[in-house]
């Protein structure tokens, strides 16, 4: 498959938050949150300082471990040898986290992926040391989220699909069972999109992984697994007991330093609130440092503020046994978003992170944390933001005179519609067939009766020509009312087709769900657009997807 790519210089086609336009537009700006410049050559380098002097926990352990996992959910072989490099002491990692989500989650996974083997394969040749690119598979708890994707049918109307199955409480995804309802979603999409399954490889490959897989997390580490393992990408699911107990020793500090830790959260939000940003835990907030997981759902452990909308009683986990039941129990404690990089970093030998919007304010504002264990934050990148324009949304793009432009702004594509359509209204076929008509039968009328005066024996012949005039005229109205319609049709379903597919409810086409974008394009796409990032310089900003080598202004 021929792609071409370019980048485009107007943040406003990166994510809305604020502070991930500065950090990737105007780092200056929020260079203060953070200990490297990710732009600067030298970030990864004076990094590698930090981690060759640190203690590293068992790295042969989380190699076995992550070897084990990626073995169950059948990797590639390029994936399993990566996992076997992290035994070696001058291993690095790049990593990335992503939630699970049925179906593989929304297209923005892929780009974010994408741009982690494209750092890993970078800092391997700049480094000359084993880089393993590692996805950590969040415990992720938020069932509403999981279970929603959004896609475009084969209509180009926006369709939300839901899985159907039953849930109590507030389950982490790894507790969460997926058949049969996988199967009915995986039947809604293949309707949605007109496919025949077992014509089409990435359907086969979706149903392939949902029949491997009893659980949400395990289906979606499948998916991950079969998309990106061939690449060398590592997947690590952080539900497992053996990885969690090696952070025991890290959480037991979040126990006994909750306070300070809280108190230099709330620091960096009056920080960040000062410079105009919004923190992801704001003052007066939750920001629970630990949660106790059971067959329930999950507890909030040291929250900020107490209070029956915050921290819930776990029995038996008084603060006085707590660190007794981390040395034990391991395996039902899990980090919270503000103190996860951190466990992340003191769990593996991260060289560089590549953050989306929101994991980029999370590691500004807990960035103060880093210091208070002895630790240093890891350069930090920007996962690439893109849309992928194919080559069926460029030929409607090209008829309607759709420029990229008027996507930006929400509202002004539809704007442009309502322009076209009013000048296609312009067109009053009646009014023009109503007068056209009157001259007609003027016209006939003065003829018949120059002709009749000298020739009266035409008179019916003369009569029987303007019928027929008549007649074809009324069918050439009925033709262009025809045409008129189906112009206009044409018109709505074109814009409709760009709007949907390249600027969806007026967000970003990567809100879009991954597993109908991939049954359109192929399993080959990722693999195309890997191969584009390879000739690139700079993997920042927002970058445009033309298949087939087209480009739009």
């Amino acid at each position: 498959m021929k792609l071409k790519m370019t980048a485009s210089s107007d943040p406003k086609w990166l994510p809305a938050e604020k502070f991930f336009r500065d950090f990737v537009c105007s780092f200056q700006n929020v260079k203060r949150f953070f200990p490297f410049d990710p732009r600067s050559p030298g970030a990864v380098r004076q990094h590698l300082g930090y981690l060759d002097k640190r203690n590293q926990p068992d790295s042969e352990m989380l190699s076995q471990q992550l070897v084990r996992q990626n073995t169950d959910w059948g990797a590639a072989p390029e994936a399993l040898r990566a996992a076997e490099r992290l035994q070696q002491e001058d291993a690095l990692v790049v990593l990335c986290q992503l939630r699970p989500q049925i179906l593989g989650g929304p297209l923005s996974n892929l780009w974010k992926a994408l741009t982690t083997l494209e750092h890993a394969r970078r800092l391997r040749d700049i480094c000359g040391r084993p880089v393993v690119p590692v996805c950590w598979v969040v415990a992720d708890h938020n069932w509403g989220v999981m279970r929603k994707v959004l896609a475009v049918s084969a209509d180009d109307e926006l369709r939300r699909l839901k899985l159907d199955t039953e849930v109590k409480g507030c389950p982490s995804a790894d507790r969460i069972r997926i058949h049969p309802a996988a199967f009915q979603i995986l039947g809604r999409l293949a309707e949605t999109m007109r496919i025949t399954g077992q014509n089409n490889a990435a359907w086969c490959f979706l149903r392939q992984t949902a029949e491997d897989s009893s659980t949400l997390t395990e289906w979606f580490c499948r998916i991950l697994v079969g998309l990106f393992s061939a690449y060398g990408l590592v997947v690590l699911d952080a539900i497992s007991q053996r990885i969690r107990r090696a952070a025991v020793p890290l959480m037991q500090q979040f126990a006994v330093r909750q306070q300070t830790l809280h108190k230099e959260l709330w620091a960096q939000a009056e920080q960040m609130i000062d410079l105009g940003y919004c923190p992801p835990f704001a003052a007066g907030e939750s920001a629970a440092l630990l949660f106790w997981d059971s067959e329930r759902g999950r507890r909030r452990i040291f929250p900020a503020r107490q209070g029956p909308q915050h921290a819930q009683p776990v029995p038996n986990l008084g603060n006085r046994n707590l660190n007794s039941v981390l040395e034990y129990d391991a395996g039902r404690f899990s980090p919270g978003e503000a103190v996860r990089p951190v466990v992340q970093d003191y769990l593996l030998p991260v060289a560089a992170a590549v953050v989306s919007a929101d994991e980029a304010a999370i590691r500004a504002q807990t960035g103060e944390l880093y210091r208070l264990f002895g630790m240093q934050m890891p350069p930090i990148f920007p996962r690439l933001c893109a849309t992928s324009v194919s080559s069926e949304v460029q030929c409607e793009m090209k008829r309607w005179q759709i420029e990229l432009s008027s996507l930006v702004c929400s509202g002004a594509i539809d704007e442009q519609k309502q322009r076209q359509l009013a000048e296609l209204q312009k067109l009053c076929v009646d009014t023009i067939f109503e007068e056209t008509e009157g001259e007609i039968a003027a016209a006939h009328e003065d003829l018949g009766q120059k002709l009749n005066s000298q020739i009266p024996s035409l008179e019916p012949v003369q009569k029987q020509n303007r019928l027929e005039i008549i007649r074809q005229l009324k069918y050439l109205q009925k033709k262009a009312h025809h045409h008129q319609r189906r112009k206009f049709n044409e018109l709505v379903s074109g814009f409709r087709k760009v709007k949907n597919r390249l600027r969806p409810d007026g967000g970003p086409q990567e809100e879009l769900a991954l597993a109908p974008i991939l049954m359109e394009m192929g399993l080959q796409w990722p693999d195309a657009i890997l191969s584009r990032l390879h000739t690139e310089e700079q993997l920042w900003g927002h970058w445009w997807v033309f298949e087939d080598g087209e480009e739009h202004g």
